[in-house]
């Protein structure tokens, strides 16, 4: 039951657990027991990324990326992200990540 689990991770969330902002994040990124909002999932994931959650970060950088306009300054934002992301987490390697992103060149020269 997604609306309990909204319920669930919000209780946890508002108690400053990392993991479950972020999980709270990517509900209300996809509309699973909430109404899709992106400012409440930006925001979620905004404090779990500040808490050191390297999934948070990587969906910041991810969302970033995923604009039509994005440019310069979102890129160096997202590459400064998924920076911290790898400073806390060695196994996470930036590079995979950007694969996805080729086009996005300037992330790429600006984050590793």
């Amino acid at each position: 039951d997604h609306a309990q689990a909204v319920r669930l991770f919000r209780a946890a969330a508002e108690q400053g657990y990392a993991d479950a902002q972020c999980n709270l994040g990517e509900c209300y990124e996809k509309g699973d027991g909430v109404q899709q909002d992106e400012a409440q999932a930006a925001r979620w994931f905004k404090l779990a990324g500040a808490q050191g959650n390297t999934h948070a970060l990587w969906r910041q950088a991810e969302r970033l990326l995923h604009r039509p306009d994005v440019g310069a300054q979102e890129a160096r934002e997202a590459a400064g992200l998924l920076r911290r992301a790898h400073e806390l987490d060695a196994s996470f390697d930036p590079l995979v990540f950007l694969q996805t992103y080729a086009d996005k060149r300037v992330v790429v020269s600006n984050c590793c």
